[in-house]
């Protein structure tokens, strides 16, 4: 499976989400997939916060656009690594950031194909550092 990531998910120094996470993962019945678990451990913690940011600020109008409006320039430690969104509500692209193109196969580990910078003129691709 291929997937694209923001941080290099072979990092294997723990933080606090990661933690968290391999502890949940341990109690599975069956294999889950470290990597994956991860990007969804970050997903749900960035609404999560987001969400108590909205209900301490006012709490009134509509939920949806709260949580949007209070992603804007979150940043966290997560299972992935650092997470942050773009305070500015235009900036919706992923230029000046690092995109990771990763690859996984099963009982083997998660290998980087590609790191990329895009810019407007060029993806900006590079095999990825050892």
């Amino acid at each position: 499976m291929s997937f694209v990531s923001l941080t290099d998910v072979r990092d294997t120094s723990l933080n606090q989400g990661q933690k968290t996470l391999q502890q949940w993962a341990a109690g599975m019945s069956s294999p889950i997939s470290f990597a994956h678990a991860a990007f969804g451990y970050d997903a749900a913690q960035a609404v999560g916060i987001a969400s108590k940011d909205y209900v301490t600020q006012s709490g009134t109008g509509g939920i949806r656009s709260g949580v949007h409006y209070n992603l804007r320039g979150q940043e966290f430690d997560g299972a992935t690594g650092k997470v942050y969104f773009s305070a500015d509500a235009t900036d919706h692209d992923a230029q000046g950031r690092e995109v990771w193109l990763m690859t996984v196969e099963s009982g083997k580990p998660i290998q980087a194909i590609r790191v990329c910078r895009p810019t407007t003129k060029a993806a900006a691709c590079e095999p990825p550092p050892e």
